[in-house]
Order: structure tokens, then C-alpha cells, then sequence
């Protein structure tokens, strides 16, 4: 190995090395930090140093350098009379005190450890400290049993997953005190204040750097192998060729071409040939950590998809107001394209000249540590509400636009099922004639015109639909493309209505007589009231356990709304004892009351129903409503 230490590693000062993962130069030299391995000592140290000095403006008199010298020596005297003190052995727990490296004076070096893992990250807070949770007693366990086991339950449950899917590459405590031990540089009075903050950044920096190594190679390595570049020897011309008896000389030419193809894709890239060809066995343990590299390598294009909302949510008017302008320009001087990829080129030059600063770093845990401002990844949601109640934020904030994302999905893709089988064969067909003008239309305009309505939809979309949708839900689903090209097309739980009104209507024409026969009864409560929800073709009554008290009856003309609502929706929780009630109930909204049209709206709420869907079937089937799907 030591004829190709310098085409391994290059020796730069801490300040060159920055706050991200170390460089690899344009001769495949990894950028070590200064003192970073100890072992190897290169010839260009000085060199190194000098240069670096010059590039960041910092100059460093050999009056300042013996100062720090000096500095080293008495902190590190002062780390071996604690040790002796308290009896820690000097020797490293990788060797005896009779072998290992020795430096030039033939005392023992301790082995070196590559890259030190930090056993115990700083849980250190720059400004805002953590929010406290409460924590559960004994008394509350005895007095509260379910909601405490649930809270603790959920509490475990999120700790993990934030332990899992949501880790750091850098703990956020490690990023306080790195802007802290600037923050005493910049404060500094004395020379032995400026010069112990100056050693305090760089042991920071090279433990920044470690950290980034310990991340990867902990995490998401498992198994390696040799790169088999060279273990694939090139044949001949000769390798493939035979004598034939009644042919001659014949040559294998398809041998030949597959060969060569594959030593040439063994040299240009044989460290792509192979890789996950053999995974783990499929478990919860080993797929989170994918799942983990997936979150933490996109946590850059959760901040830009948060950046890319408050632009089309118009939160911000001016900011929106400026990039329509500019998106406008683009457009008219058909520069959209060219635009996008000078953009790219900008944001990737940018971080090159500028990168990232310790203000840049100062700024984001400011951010990361305001409750008040909206967390623009998972990470920092995490830092801002604790790593126990972070899922049930997440759940808080999003919950309820995921679960309409995800409803307005499935009816999407319902929607174009059902067009496909032809639901409603007249609605297909007009659909149909409208994609073939449309065809018709795209087959005979020009190119350039057909670029330019599409780019201008997508903006119109962008600054016009999108804000339509998300600031003023109730109405998204008007603006949406999809719904207007399937418009009037069913989704399964529409169709579903549709049908059970129609067996309902089936039915009373059949038996014109039982309008007014109660046909099914549900045992259920109302209020304090046990009793039975009892239905006709007409209207429903509750009538008390005797029969003999009729509580209220509403004609299903009169419904306004209808819903099922679960009272239990946790069910895989510890119950101190068997709970009878299932925790359906059915929700009836009268509008104008019983008393007439005029009134107030009044609300019915049967609890603990018998065959809770069944009812509320029925009552969509025999009621001449026309009914809207909320959810």
C-alpha cells in the first residue's frame, strides 16, 4: 500500500474541506483533512497549508502557530494526567501493550480508528429547546389504563420510526455546536480564545467528516466484492476459431462479439455490472434502510417541492407574481426549455462557487427549530416536535390532504375503468368523439403550435388551476384535467348508489302497496333510549325497546345528509374489559327539521346500530334522492 498513498488521499486544511462530504479531486484523490491519519505524513503539507491560508483570506503568523502548539501540547497533557488520575489505560483496546505501531522515539502508537463513530451525539439547541413532553405515571396507568398504554404505544412507535426512516446524516446537536464553536471564533478577545476556538472547528470538521463515512458504511453497507475490471482477460481472434473437417476453418463470430461486448463493459464500467444482483432476504429490517437513503437523499426536493407550493398557492403574491412574469417571457420567446436547463446549470455553479457557509448552516437550524414555521422535510419536523409526537403532527397537518389525494386517486382511476367498460355507454362515446377531434386536430397543426399550447396549458395550470384546487378545495375537482375529460363518467361508489335506488324503486313498483309496511328494523340507541331504527319504502321512525313509543320519524325526502360514523377506530388496543358497543353509529341530518321547511337543520344520532351498512343502504335504496358521494 505505501507506493499508492499519494494516489489514494490529498492532505487540505479543515476550511477547504467545507460542511459537506469531502471532494474527490480530478486525480481520484480523496481530500483528507489536515492530521485527519496521522500515519501518513505527505511531503506537501506545507504546501497545502500555505495555499489554503492564501484562498481563505486567513493569515497565520508562525507567532499565532506556535501559540497553538504550544496550546496542543498543554490540553493534550492535561487528557493524560485525567486519565491517570482515574486509571484509563492509555492503551488502545485494538492491541497489547507488546505490539502495534511505533512512532520515530519507538514508543507505541495506538491503532488507528479510520473513522471514529460518535457514541453519543450532542442533543445541543441553538435557540428554541426542545418541546417537553408529559410523561405518563403509575397514576395515570391506574386511573387511564387504554389511553395511556395507547400514548405509549404511538410514543415507542414514532421514536422508531424516527430512529429508522427519518435519521440525519449530521445530528442536529452536532450542527448547534459546530455554529457555536464559530460563533466563539468570531467572539473571541484574546489570541489563546481565537486560536482554541480555531482547534475546536477543525476537531469539529474532521468529526463532521467521520460522521459522514460511519452514516453509509453502518447503514447501508452490507456486503462488498471484488471489482472484477481486470479478472477478465481479453482473448484472441484464435480463441474463437476451429478447423472443420469438411468446412475448414470456421470462426465463431457470434462467440466473438458477445465476448468482446462484455470485457469492453467489464473496463468502462464493471462497478455498475452486478450491483444488488444479490439482496438481502426481504424483511421490515432490511428494506427501511433504502427506505432511510430514500428520505435523506431527496430531503433537497422535499425542500423544493414545499419552495414549488407556496409558489402556486400564491401565499407569497409578489414571489408568484415574479416567476409568472418570467415564466411568461420564456414562453412568448419560446425559451422555455433553454430557460429550465440554464437554471439547473445556475443552481449547480452556485453551490460550486458558493456552497455551503456557516450562516447557510446557522440559518437552517434556526428554521429547523421554529415551531412556527411550516418544516420542509421529515428531519426537520422531527427536530421541531420531538422525535415521539413528530408522527402524530405529521398525521395532523397531512393527514387529512393525503387521505384526499389518495381518495381522489382511486375515483380517478374507477373513473377510467369505467369509461374502459363502457358504465355508461353514452358518456364513452361522447368522450371518444372529443379524443378523436382532438387527434385530428394535433395531426394537422404544426409542431411548434402544438409545443406552445401544451406549455402554455401546463402554465395555465400551474398558476391558475393548481391554486383553484389547493386554496379552495371544495372546488378541485371542477378544475381538474382528468375530471373534465371523463366528465359525468361514475366511480364505483356513484354506480353503487345508482344501483341500490334502483333495485329500491324496483321494489315499490312491484308491491305498490307496502309503501307504508315496515319492511326491516335495526336494533340501536338513541340518546338514552334503547329501541329499534325501523324502515319502510317511504320514511324511517325509532320506536322505543316496548314498541309502543315512537320517538321520531323522517321521511327520506326530508334527508339532508347521511353518514356512518365510527366512534372505535383503534382496535388492536388493550381493553380492561369486553365492550359490547361496536361503535357504529348513523348520522341523520334533517334540513328544516321535523317541523317543516324553514326551520333549522336537525341532527339524529343513532348509536351502536345492528347491521349498521345494511341500514344505511336501505335507506339510500328506497330514497328518491339524488345523492352526492362526500366521502
Amino acid at each position: 500500500m505505501a507506493g499508492n498513498v499519494h494516489k489514494q488521499f490529498v492532505n487540505v486544511d479543515d476550511e477547504q474541506i467545507g460542511l459537506d462530504r469531502s471532494n474527490i479531486n480530478p486525480h481520484g484523490q480523496m481530500q483528507l483533512a489536515k492530521d485527519d491519519q496521522p500515519d501518513f505524513t505527505p511531503t506537501r503539507t506545507t504546501d497545502l497549508n500555505t495555499s489554503r491560508r492564501a484562498s481563505t483570506g486567513f493569515r497565520e503568523s508562525s507567532e499565532d502557530h506556535s501559540k497553538r502548539e504550544k496550546i496542543k501540547e498543554k490540553t493534550d497533557h492535561a487528557k493524560h494526567k485525567l486519565k491517570k488520575a482515574l486509571h484509563i489505560k492509555q492503551d488502545s483496546v485494538h492491541s497489547t501493550a507488546s505490539d502495534g505501531p511505533t512512532d520515530a522515539a519507538g514508543n507505541r502508537v495506538p491503532a488507528p480508528i479510520l473513522a471514529e463513530s460518535v457514541q453519543d451525539p450532542s442533543q445541543s439547541r441553538y435557540e428554541h429547546e426542545l418541546p417537553q413532553n408529559e410523561k405518563k405515571t403509575m397514576k395515570d396507568l391506574v386511573h387511564d389504563p387504554v389511553n395511556t398504554v395507547k400514548e405509549k404505544v404511538t410514543g415507542e412507535g414514532s421514536h422508531q420510526a424516527a430512529a429508522n426512516i427519518a435519521a440525519k446524516e449530521i445530528p442536529h446537536g452536532q450542527d448547534v455546536e459546530l455554529v457555536r464553536a464559530h460563533d466563539r471564533l468570531q467572539q473571541a478577545h484574546t489570541e489563546t480564545e481565537r486560536l482554541l476556538a480555531i482547534q475546536d472547528m477543525d476537531e469539529l470538521i474532521r468529526e463532521r467528516q467521520n460522521m459522514f463515512v460511519r452514516w453509509t458504511m453502518d447503514r447501508h453497507i452490507t456486503k462488498l466484492r471484488r471489482l472484477p475490471k481486470g479478472s477478465f482477460p481479453k482473448k484472441t481472434m484464435a480463441d474463437f476459431t476451429r478447423k472443420d473437417p469438411t468446412q475448414g476453418t470456421v470462426t465463431d463470430w457470434r462467440g466473438y462479439m458477445q465476448h468482446h461486448i462484455q470485457y469492453y463493459s467489464q473496463q468502462l464500467g464493471g462497478e455498475y455490472i452486478g450491483y444488488g444482483s444479490e439482496p438481502p432476504k426481504p424483511s421490515k429490517e432490511t428494506m427501511m434502510p433504502n427506505v432511510e437513503r430514500l428520505l435523506i437523499a431527496s430531503a433537497p426536493l422535499q425542500e423544493w417541492a414545499m419552495t414549488i407550493r407556496r409558489v402556486y398557492r400564491w401565499e407569497v403574491p409578489s414571489e408568484t407574481a415574479k416567476y409568472l412574469v418570467i415564466y411568461l417571457t420564456l414562453w412568448f420567446f419560446n425559451l422555455l426549455l433553454p430557460g429550465a436547463i440554464s437554471f439547473f446549470i445556475y443552481l449547480v455553479a452556485e453551490r460550486r462557487l458558493h456552497g455551503r457557509t456557516i450562516e447557510d448552516l446557522r440559518a437552517d437550524i434556526q428554521r429547523t427549530e421554529d415551531t412556527n414555521k411550516t418544516a420542509y422535510s421529515i428531519s426537520e419536523l422531527i427536530e421541531k416536535r420531538g422525535d415521539e409526537h413528530w408522527a402524530d403532527e405529521a398525521i395532523e397537518k397531512l393527514g387529512p390532504w393525503a387521505m384526499v389525494q389518495l381518495a381522489d386517486a382511486a375515483n380517478a382511476l374507477e373513473v377510467v375503468r369505467n369509461f374502459y367498460e363502457w358504465r355508461k355507454p353514452h358518456r364513452t362515446a361522447s368522450t371518444l368523439v372529443v379524443m378523436a377531434l382532438g387527434a385530428l386536430i394535433t395531426l394537422f397543426i404544426p409542431l411548434w403550435l402544438l409545443v406552445k399550447s401544451a406549455t402554455f396549458g401546463m402554465g395555465f395550470a400551474f398558476f391558475g388551476l393548481w391554486p383553484i384546487a389547493t386554496n379552495y378545495p371544495d372546488y378541485r375537482l371542477l378544475v381538474s384535467p382528468v375530471k373534465q375529460i371523463f366528465w359525468n363518467i361514475p366511480t364505483h361508489a356513484e354506480w353503487a348508489v345508482k344501483s341500490l335506488q334502483a333495485k329500491g324503486t324496483r321494489y315499490v313498483v312491484q308491491h305498490p302497496n307496502a309503501s307504508t309496511t315496515d319492511l326491516n328494523q335495526y336494533k340501536s340507541h338513541y340518546k338514552h333510549t334503547t329501541g329499534r331504527l325501523v324502515l319502510s319504502p317511504s320514511d324511517l321512525h325509532f320506536v322505543s325497546k316496548t314498541g309502543k313509543n315512537e320517538v321520531f320519524r323522517i321521511h327520506y325526502s326530508d334527508i339532508d345528509r347521511l353518514e356512518k360514523v365510527d366512534r372505535i377506530i383503534s382496535k388492536n388496543l388493550p381493553k380492561p374489559e369486553p365492550i359490547k358497543d361496536s361503535g357504529k353509529d348513523l348520522r341523520i341530518v334533517v334540513k328544516g327539521g321535523k317541523g317543516g321547511v324553514g326551520a333549522r337543520e336537525e341532527e339524529f344520532v343513532l348509536n351502536n346500530v345492528d347491521d349498521r351498512d345494511e341500514a344505511f343502504g336501505q335507506i339510500v335504496g328506497f330514497s328518491d334522492t339524488d345523492w352526492q358521494v362526500v366521502w
